[in-house]
């Protein structure tokens, strides 16, 4: 729109395979930003993230969280 407001769009991941350790990490995002300021901003989004990990081995472990919500921060940039 303008050099104060910004739109955006986020999607990243990682997997690991192999080894006592695998899983998967997962994270996407929408979100605006407003810049009233050259480098204060408020920033509003919607989060989604996966977090998914096993161990393998003698003793076995579990972890699987799904964390999702908005959020509202401010952000300094430089």
């Amino acid at each position: 729109m303008n050099e104060q407001w910004r739109f955006y769009v986020d999607a990243s991941g990682i997997k690991k395979n192999g080894g006592t350790v695998e899983g998967h990490i997962w994270n996407g995002a929408v979100g605006v930003e407003w810049f009233p300021h050259k480098n204060v901003g408020l920033v509003l989004d919607y989060n989604v993230q996966k977090i998914d990990l096993h161990r393998n081995g003698d003793r076995t472990a579990d972890l699987d969280l799904k964390l999702k919500g908005p959020s509202a921060f401010v952000k300094v940039r430089f």
